[in-house]
């Protein structure tokens, strides 16, 4: 035995690590090896040089070698061997991984004779799961050696792919192996201890070319149950899953009933995939104790506890959508992976979210739950932002946003993705809608600030802060009756009653505050330009040992209106903010000036009845003018004529605001 190892390492060193034997040599050590390990003396055997032995022959003999001498009963005693050795060293692991890749690629090859080793191949692994609780092992010890790990990763992406090609046959047992073998590789640990591979490898592109071929083939796998019956294909899950409901719901008579209630539409289980009761499942055994707790108060005290076999059918309906499950295509994006790997973590994140959103809302009903399950795609799609922005902690992120994400704070997003969602379906058609609504908003603050221009402001004729100890002299400004002129009247001092406007004059009942002047009249047609600046004035009490100082600013703005010459024909100061906004924004509209600058205020009011607008136009304009039984009976071009069209749209501002 020794001398022949020591031939073989000889071989395979001198070959660069990629050599190949003969024909001859390699049908002679393989026919030694196997009669060795089906040797009834197993005493005198020195199993880890006869595992190693057979490494090396899986790494340099042809895979047409070993299929003529594969059976059942070798793959059984090739499993015993590994187990017997546990790997316990980097040369009886590299031999370990070496012969289980053999045996997948062999049971993969599209030859007759294989395909009844490649049931023989899965059900031996799966019936014992020590080979994958070994491989779970091997991975926490050697997650630094790259190369053991790819060897790992690669030998089950082969082994999944090895049930895959049997599972398509459609047979029972395949699809019982498929599930239990789901199962086992996330109770085991292996998914997780990839994610950990996946994180701390991500700059080594062997390892995670690796990876994503394992996430490739392990979206296969999943793809292969997610529409079966688990009770037509006698799925042993069900009964543990009917266990644990049984063991933590119907521990009361009122529990019961209300668990009963609740899912009568899954009564038994009917109506669930394999997938969803392996979520189920996941559900019900996790160590958080969170979901339990709350499902099991709802169920005592609430009339109408959340639907839990619905739930779990509409979660993961919605995770297997998200990420595109069913496309055997290897995902580009990082963090997607992850949720792969932790497909059943993000669903009880999700469904302890559901069911206290359910609480919150006072859900009772089948309808509720839907309207939830439109939260949950909310979510989803705030996770996937935020996601990627980051570069690590997919899975504590995801966790965090579930925990941290409030039910109104999900509704608001949902109005807001309805909204955007509204304006892309029309976007082609609402361009010049657009254009109409800013006009129409437009005139509607025109004539706000028009109304204001009316009634009139008292302002300041020259600069308060150079009046110094005089008292400034005040102005009254105001609009003419036909709002076509800007009249302004020099006062002694403020009255009262405020002067009123008739015709192009500015009259007042107390005479006393009349100069010998007349109002001065400018045609807005001739303003073409208005220019303003702030001045301040700062007043500080005097100090004093037992006073506070305190620096008191009054903000006065300076506006000056001129004439298409640049000629000024008029200047005055505004105190108050309500007046800038007023006056400036107001002349600025009503101005002959295209440029005219408006404040940021004012511009903000805008856009805010611009957004309102539309968002209440286009609600009205989706039940109005889309509803899909009135549009199947028109042809494409009928529908468009009929409900896309601009009249179409300028029909929903009538008696909007004012007219």
């Amino acid at each position: 035995m020794d001398a022949i190892i020591q031939e073989l390492e000889n071989c395979k060193a001198h070959a660069n690590n990629a050599g190949t034997l003969s024909q001859e040599s390699s049908e002679r050590y393989l026919d030694l090896l196997i009669t060795s390990l089906f040797s009834q003396d197993a005493v005198e055997r020195d199993d880890k040089l006869l595992l190693i032995g057979l490494g090396h022959l899986s790494d340099m003999a042809s895979v047409e070698t070993w299929k003529q001498r594969l059976s059942p009963d070798l793959i059984n005693k090739i499993y015993d061997l590994i187990i017997s050795q546990q790997s316990d060293d980097l040369a009886t692991t590299q031999a370990s991984t070496s012969i289980l890749t053999k045996l997948s690629q062999i049971c993969l090859s599209n030859s007759p004779e294989v395909e009844a080793l490649l049931e023989h191949l899965c059900i031996s692994l799966q019936t014992n799961n020590n080979i994958l609780t070994l491989l779970h092992f091997l991975l926490q010890k050697y997650n630094k050696n790259m190369m053991i790990c790819f060897k790992i990763v690669n030998y089950l992406s082969l082994h999944i792919e090895c049930l895959v090609k049997w599972c398509s046959r459609g047979e029972k047992t395949a699809i019982q192996i498929a599930t239990a073998t789901n199962i086992a590789l996330k109770d085991i640990g292996i998914l997780d201890e990839i994610d950990v591979i996946l994180k701390s490898q991500k700059r080594e592109s062997s390892i995670i070319n690796a990876v994503d071929a394992f996430i490739k083939s392990f979206k296969r796998l999943k793809t292969c149950l997610v529409e079966l019956d688990p009770l037509e294909y006698e799925i042993e899950t069900v009964q543990q899953v009917k266990a644990l409901i049984h063991q933590l719901f119907d521990v009361y008579d009122v529990t019961k009933e209300r668990f009963s209630k609740s899912n009568k539409e899954c009564e038994n289980l009917a109506g669930l995939t394999i997938i969803e009761i392996l979520n189920l499942r996941f559900a019900l055994i996790q160590n958080d104790l969170t979901f339990k707790k709350q499902f099991t108060e709802q169920l005592m005290f609430q009339e109408n506890p959340l639907p839990l076999l619905k739930s779990i059918s509409g979660i993961s309906d919605i995770i297997w959508k998200y990420l595109d499950m069913s496309n055997d295509q290897i995902e580009t994006k990082p963090y997607k992976k992850h949720f792969i790997l932790h497909f059943k973590e993000i669903i009880i994140s999700l469904l302890n979210m559901l069911a206290k959103m359910w609480e919150i809302s006072k859900s009772g009903t089948l309808g509720d739950l839907e309207s939830l399950l439109g939260l949950v795609r909310i979510l989803i799609l705030k996770v996937d932002k935020i996601c990627q922005t980051e570069e690590d902690s997919f899975l504590e992120l995801f966790s965090e946003i579930c925990e941290t994400s409030s039910y109104e704070d999900l509704r608001q997003l949902q109005v807001a993705q309805w909204r955007t969602k509204q304006y892309q379906d029309w976007a082609d058609d609402i361009s010049s809608f657009d254009e109409i609504l800013r006009n129409q908003v437009q005139e509607f603050v025109r004539y706000q600030r028009l109304l204001l221009m009316q009634k009139g402001t008292w302002v300041y004729s020259e600069n308060p802060i150079e009046a110094k100890d005089k008292l400034p002299k005040v102005s009254f400004i105001a609009l003419s009756d036909n709002q076509m002129n800007f009249l302004i009247r020099e006062f002694k001092h403020k009255v009262e009653t405020s002067p009123s406007v008739n015709d192009n004059e500015i009259e007042c009942i107390d005479r006393s505050a009349l100069l010998n002047n007349k109002t001065l009249v400018i045609p807005l047609k001739n303003i073409a330009n208005i220019q303003s600046r702030q001045i301040e004035l700062d007043r500080k009490i005097p100090e004093g040992a037992r006073l506070i100082n305190i620096l008191q600013t009054t903000i006065y703005t300076e506006v000056t209106i001129f004439e298409r010459n640049g000629k000024i024909l008029s200047v005055f100061y505004l105190e108050s903010a309500k007046s800038f906004y007023t006056w400036l924004d107001g002349l600025q509209l009503l101005s002959q000036n295209k440029n005219a600058k408006l404040s940021s205020e004012t511009v903000e009011q805008i856009d805010i009845l611009i957004e309102l607008r539309r968002n209440i136009q286009l609600a009205a304009l989706n039940d109005k003018f889309k509803d899909e039984q009135s549009v199947e009976s028109f042809s494409e071009e009928e529908d468009d004529e009929l409900y896309y069209n601009q009249d179409t749209l300028k029909l929903l501002t009538e008696n909007l605001y004012y007219e």
